[in-house]
């Protein structure tokens, strides 16, 4: 009888630790289709990989589509004015367009504001963008849950 309860006791103690550890584990309900996907950042080191260096799009994709080629010959920099905010421009060898950026205080998402009449396709990235990171990528997904991707890198 006591080797019976001793069992009992162990495979009930076995039971509740195994089900404690299934419940703790989550499963990722973002959505993003490129692989590996985008690791939230959410720290100023979101903020230090966008900001004062040249960056280039290596990939970028509209509803599922990939534009990559509308970016192509495109560098951007995102300048600081102390705060959260700051200019942005983007360029080519002949020209350029100055808009503005903006951040959360918890530096997860961030906002472009670009005028589109010299770069029509800047339009693509006036929006809010959840700020991750894939590898040496920065990678940005759209907050509204749109199926877009916008991954930045060191020119």
């Amino acid at each position: 009888m006591k080797k019976l309860l001793t069992k009992i006791v162990l495979l009930t103690g076995i039971s509740f630790f195994g089900a404690v550890l299934l419940n703790s584990c989550s499963k990722n309900d973002g959505t993003i289709s490129s692989s590996p996907g985008p690791t939230p950042i959410g720290t100023p080191t979101s903020a230090n990989n966008l900001l004062n260096r040249d960056l280039v799009v290596p990939y970028a994709k509209d509803d599922g589509a990939v534009i990559t080629a509308k970016f192509a010959g495109l560098t951007f920099r995102f300048t600081s004015n102390g705060t959260l905010t700051g200019s942005a421009t983007a360029a080519n060898d002949l020209l350029a367009v100055n808009g503005t950026w903006s951040m959360t205080a918890a530096y997860d998402k961030v906002t472009f504001a670009f005028p589109t009449n010299i770069f029509p396709d800047l339009a693509f990235m006036n929006k809010e963008w959840v700020i991750g990171s894939n590898g040496s990528t920065v990678v940005l997904i759209p907050s509204n849950g749109e199926n877009d991707l916008l991954d930045f890198s060191a020119k």
